[in-house]
C-alpha cells in the first residue's frame, strides 16, 4: 500500500502590510518544493514578477496581490 503525504494549512502571522505587499511569517520551515499559496482557492504563482515570493532566510512569504474584506488566503506546506 502506498503512503502518500498530505500537505496540511499551517499556522503562519501577518506582519507587515506595504503599499501593496503584505508579508506572512511562516511558523515552520517548509520542506523544499512543498509550498503552495491559495487565495479564494486559486493556486498562486511564486516568482518576483508574479503573485508572491518566498524568502528561505527569514521563512516570511510577500504577496503582492490585494486581499479583500472576506478573503481566503491558505498557505499549505509539508514540514
Amino acid at each position: 500500500m502506498a503512503v502518500t503525504a498530505i500537505k496540511k494549512a499551517m499556522p503562519y502571522q501577518e506582519i507587515k502590510i506595504g503599499a501593496g505587499t503584505r508579508e506572512f511569517l511562516l511558523q515552520y520551515f517548509p520542506i523544499k518544493d512543498s509550498l503552495a499559496v491559495y487565495l479564494n482557492g486559486v493556486l498562486l504563482e511564486r516568482g518576483q514578477n508574479k503573485d508572491y515570493v518566498y524568502d528561505e532566510n527569514t521563512n516570511i512569504i510577500t504577496l503582492f496581490l490585494a486581499i479583500e474584506q472576506g478573503d481566503i488566503l491558505q498557505i499549505l506546506y509539508m514540514r
